[in-house]
């Protein structure tokens, strides 16, 4: 289930630390009671007003001069961005869940700092990334040009921790290094979304992560995986719901596509036009 405005800003303040017992949520509520009480009482300074709101004054006096707490920094940004409304069909959430499917197929967010990495091979659709980041707000840039041993990586312009912490605590993407976690699953509100949004994702995960297979055994297109058997039963799962079903098979790492399923699966989607 997509969740609504409250609970995105919620779940994106607390993916920051706990510090002295407060969540990332309670700081923000904190800070929005201190800026609700400055404006019942404009002339109360930083000790009148951490006394009336039995808050320390060294918490809150930086907040007379501008500074905010770093979960609201992040609220601030998905705001402006769209982030914390945007419902499936409009350009913006499509371009999410397109940087999502990208982190699952073939990209990283790293726990130490939430920085999306999408990676790009030579057959990968740069454009599609470059465009779902525009879309976002953040405009892309190149982390790492193309090596002999590593791909090259797209990452945010701009607001990039801001961006990771949304796409892990609101859309799902994967922390850290996937191969590790046993509990690794698909997105849950996959589930809940039209067929046109589960095939864009569907189609940006193919095309960033298909291979070409020998079509003598009757594929054209598989997917190697090593993730836990339960991931690659929910994948199988979302891709014979989008094609036909007896053309999608899944094995032991590998979900193998038949000719009819990769014509429908590996195509480089588009995003919704601006609105």
């Amino acid at each position: 289930m997509l969740s609504d405005r409250p609970t995105r800003a919620e779940a994106l303040a607390n993916t920051y630390a706990t510090i002295d017992g407060r969540t990332g949520w309670a700081r923000v509520q904190q800070y929005q009671r201190v800026l609700e009480y400055r404006g019942d009482h404009p002339e109360a300074g930083s000790q009148a007003v951490a006394t009336a709101l039995d808050l320390p004054r060294s918490r809150i006096r930086p907040w007379f001069s501008g500074a905010k707490p770093d979960p609201v920094h992040a609220i601030q940004t998905a705001e402006a961005n769209d982030w914390l409304d945007t419902r499936p069909g409009e350009r913006t959430f499509e371009a999410l869940s397109v940087l999502t499917a990208w982190l699952f197929a073939g990209g990283s967010l790293g726990a130490a700092q939430f920085v999306p990495l999408f990676a790009v091979g030579d057959d990968d659709p740069r454009s599609l990334a470059e465009s779902a980041l525009q879309a976002v707000g953040t405009g892309a840039q190149c982390h790492r040009a193309d090596t002999d041993d590593r791909a090259t990586e797209l990452r945010p312009a701009a607001h990039a921790s801001h961006l990771g912490r949304f796409l892990h605590a609101v859309m799902g993407a994967p922390l850290g290094q996937k191969a590790e976690q046993p509990a690794l699953a698909l997105p849950g509100w996959l589930e809940t979304v039209g067929a046109s949004t589960q095939l864009r994702w569907a189609r940006t995960y193919v095309t960033v992560r298909g291979t070409a297979a020998d079509p003598a055994h009757g594929y054209d297109c598989h997917l190697r995986e090593a993730r836990p058997e339960s991931y690659l039963a929910g994948l199988g799962r979302l891709f014979q719901s989008l094609a036909p079903p007896e053309t999608v098979t899944t094995g032991k790492q590998t979900v193998r596509l038949r000719p009819a399923a990769t014509r429908e699966l590996n195509t480089v989607p588009g995003l919704p036009p601006p609105s």
